[in-house]
Parts: structure tokens; sequence; C-alpha cells
């Protein structure tokens, strides 16, 4: 997939999650992790924190890191709407199958992170023998909102993740080239 499609893929991501109007700073982004313990505060949270939670949370939640390119895509992209996203995807291997159990316990880790899931935005597709085959909802944190994504096909499954800087957007997203019709 190519840097625009990804783009727009973002921007569409960002419209349905309805923080095209949302307001703020922009935030510097920090290009080294975190420093333990999490940094306290009341202001928006560094990207470097954001891409610590999400790889810590997938860690502890046993996700396998098997696809590290799709969250390198806003790689040296700065000062554009890609920079202010932070990504992951994981797709279940042999082994360990990502499913509804594993979803749930990433949502969990993000919870105990400080990350607050939206009232009423959980949905779960469930198949006809009452397990749930798709599941998303929408955590938000101190100027970031992120959608947590489960697909479960074939056998394995993936699970997305996509956190997006609300001020970043806010600043850069006058630079986007929205198709017609979207």
């Amino acid at each position: 997939m190519n840097i625009r499609k990804w783009t727009v893929g973002a921007v569409v991501a960002a419209i349905t999650l309805g923080i095209a109007g949302c307001s703020g700073d922009a935030t510097g982004i920090e290009a080294t992790a975190p420093a333990s313990p999490r940094p306290a505060g009341t202001g928006p949270l560094a990207q470097a924190v954001v891409r610590a939670d999400i790889a810590s949370t997938v860690a502890d939640a046993g996700v396998p890191d098997n696809a590290p390119d799709y969250g390198r895509r806003s790689e040296g992209l700065a000062d554009t709407v890609a920079s202010c996203v932070v990504a992951f995807k994981g797709f279940g291997e042999k082994g360990t199958t990502v499913d509804f159990a594993r979803f749930e316990a990433v949502t969990r880790e993000l919870r105990e992170r400080q990350w607050t899931e939206d009232p009423g935005a959980r949905k779960e597709d469930r198949t006809a023998d009452g397990t749930v085959g798709r599941a998303e909802t929408i955590l938000r944190q101190r100027g970031w909102i992120m959608t947590a994504d489960l697909s479960e096909f074939q056998d394995e499954g993936v699970i997305t993740l996509r956190a997006i800087d609300q001020a970043c957007f806010k600043k850069y997203r006058g630079q986007l080239e929205v198709p017609d019709g979207l």
C-alpha cells in the first residue's frame, strides 16, 4: 500500500472517529523511549509514550509483533498527517491465535495504562455459533484517540491498533487530498 492510500486510510479513520473538529495544541514528537516509570501529568502524551504503550500492551497480551512495516509507515514523514499516527498490526501464527480473548487482553492492558474506552464504542460481530469474529472499540488518553480492531479470518486472526494525535491531526489536516465521495 502506498503512502497516499495509507494517509487516506488514516483520514477516513479520523473522520470516522469524529476528531476532525477537535481542538488542542500540537505536541512535540520524541525519538527516544520514555523513562520509566511512565510520565505523570495532564498534558498531551508524547508520541514515544504512545508507541511504548502499544508495544508493551501487545507484548503483555501475547499478540505476535510480526508486521513491523505496518507500524513504521509514518517514519520519516515529519510535518504530515501521517506523522500523527502510531500504528500496530499483529497476525496470529501457528500456536498463537489472535482471537477475541486476545483482543480482550489488549483492551484490558490499554486500560491498565490509563486509556479510557469510549462508552458505547465497542462493537462485536458474532458468528452463527456465537463466537466473536470481529470486534472494535475506541479508546482515548491525553490528546490521543485509538482504535482497536480484531478480525478473525482463516485460523489465526489479526489485531490492529491505530492511535492518532488529535492536535497534530488538526494542525496538518489541511494538507490532505480527500478523494471525491468521502
